[in-house]
């Protein structure tokens, strides 16, 4: 019977230790987040987020930050803590991946995470996140804050495509990248057009079904300024 109860009040002491062991994880990222102070801490802090981030831990040497990419590679990473922005750039023989992070803040004091990655071979791949800490956890605020940008963005406005109903398939064909600011706020969405249209001047049937649409692009970048009042982005200039 006493080896019953002791069972039972063990059972008890675990389930209460259950309950409270996300609690004060939950507390813990709470802490991490209000007291992070430069780029590296809401790098770390993103890890729970992000696994592309969880992927590549950084280690500091010489007052030098480094990181390994997936073949155990050791790349520097840019560390700006001045400006608070942080580049991870890792090339391979056909392509190349970038992850860049920047901290935005609101005239109101309120602090948000610009995460852009970008992956480079034909055709760029690109996704921005502006994500806010809050209630423990990272909540993405994207879609209230960013404009929405598709290929139509970067060609001239009421002729051909930009007319057009829209086609899912083609904006992914021609999909574009972010470049965070290491300086100052302003967003840049670029397309890349050159790699694709010497494709096409060479015929590559690999290409082929894009190059007609390509060739109504008439804008390569698109600058995205930040509205501190409102914390949004608002498309500017076009180039």
């Amino acid at each position: 019977m006493v080896r019953y109860e002791n069972i039972r009040n063990t059972t008890k002491i675990m389930n209460r230790l259950f309950k409270i062991i996300p609690l004060v994880l939950g507390m813990l990222m709470l802490y991490s987040a209000t007291n992070a102070q430069v780029i590296i801490d809401y790098y770390n802090l993103l890890a729970d987020y992000d696994d592309d981030i969880r992927l590549h831990k950084l280690t500091e040497k010489d007052n030098q930050w480094f990181t390994q990419n997936s073949d155990g590679k050791t790349i520097k990473v840019i560390v700006d803590k001045k400006n608070n922005f942080l580049e991870i750039k890792d090339k391979e023989k056909e392509s190349s991946f970038s992850l860049q992070i920047c901290l935005l803040k609101k005239s109101n004091g309120d602090k948000l995470i610009a995460l852009a990655k970008n992956h480079k071979d034909i055709f760029l791949h690109g996704e921005i996140h502006i994500l806010k800490f809050r209630n423990g956890r990272w909540n993405d605020l994207t879609e209230q804050i960013m404009p929405q940008i598709n290929y139509k963005e970067f060609t001239e406005e009421n002729i051909g495509l930009a007319t057009s109903k829209f086609n899912p398939q083609l904006n992914h064909e021609l999909e574009f990248g972010y470049q965070l600011p290491e300086q100052g706020t302003t967003i840049t969405a670029q397309m890349q057009t050159k790699r694709l249209k010497n494709k096409c001047a060479n015929n590559d049937e690999s290409v082929l079904k894009y190059c007609e649409s390509l060739n109504e692009i008439a804008y390569t970048s698109i600058d995205l300024k930040w509205n501190s009042k409102e914390g949004i982005f608002i498309v500017s200039d076009k180039r």
